[in-house]
């Protein structure tokens, strides 16, 4: 009798413990999503895990402006395999065939759109599409320009893209601008952990801009180039002024 008893006591600790558990995860996950959402509204997006599944699965990931990434693997001859820039309507058009809306498509439908009108260009089933955005890279880097980039990679990524910088002092002086203005004026520590532009908040025709080696601050300016003249200018009106009294003393002798 007494274990019975002991052991109704047991599955009534277990069922007590249990349902515990679960109503501290009840109040733990809202929490965590909340605490997520505060730390992106702070990068400019919104990052619940939520709101993070829907941008990155969107019915319509394709966005006028920007651009396609195909990739026909292993057939990476085939002039679908390549990057394709979106027009302000939305349209792309390939090489052979007609001028297709993206923008209207998912996915699913680009990628069966694709295979159903060039499966005689195409030898192998295997084909993939992604979206890219619009991101600049100016100033001191190797490669300067404007890249077409997927959301999913890293600054170090974007960095490595443009070649890396022209000199190691602009590394704690790169900042991350939109629309003509400062984002953020110090992303050393997206760079240290390796933060996704998607995580970070990062929208197409945004700019990372890094200092030149050869822009010079004003007092470099005048040590490098104002002083040089006006030594040189100095030298002459002391040399001038000394022909003058040499001229003079000549003269009352």
């Amino acid at each position: 009798m007494k274990s019975k008893i002991k052991g109704i006591n047991l599955k009534n600790f277990m069922r007590l413990t249990l349902s515990i558990l679960i109503f501290n995860l009840q109040l733990v996950i809202p929490y965590s999503d909340i605490l997520a959402a505060s730390h992106s509204e702070k990068a400019g997006t919104l990052s619940t895990a939520e709101n993070q599944a829907q941008q990155e699965s969107g019915i319509k990931p394709y966005v006028a402006g920007d651009a396609i990434q195909i990739s026909t693997f292993p057939d990476t001859l085939s002039f679908l395999n390549g990057v394709f820039p979106i027009d302000d309507q939305g349209y792309i058009e390939f090489p052979v065939g007609d001028r297709i809306n993206v923008a209207s498509m998912n996915e699913d439908n680009l990628i069966k759109y694709l295979k159903d009108n060039y499966q005689n260009y195409l030898f192998s089933p295997n084909l993939f599409v992604k979206p890219m955005i619009r991101v600049g890279v100016v100033g001191g880097f190797v490669k300067p320009g404007f890249y077409y980039v997927e959301k999913k990679i890293s600054l170090w990524d974007l960095i490595q893209l443009a070649g890396g910088l022209n000199s190691e002092k602009a590394l704690n002086n790169i900042n991350w601008e939109r629309n003509g203005e400062t984002v953020v004026d110090d992303i050393t520590p997206y760079l240290e952990n390796g933060v996704s532009l998607n995580s970070m908040g990062f929208k197409s025709g945004d700019l990372v801009w890094a200092p030149s080696p050869d822009s010079e601050d004003s007092w470099t300016f005048v040590v490098s180039k104002v002083l040089p003249v006006a030594a040189f200018a100095t030298t002459i009106y002391l040399m001038w002024m000394t022909y003058q009294t040499n001229t003079l003393i000549a003269q009352r002798r």
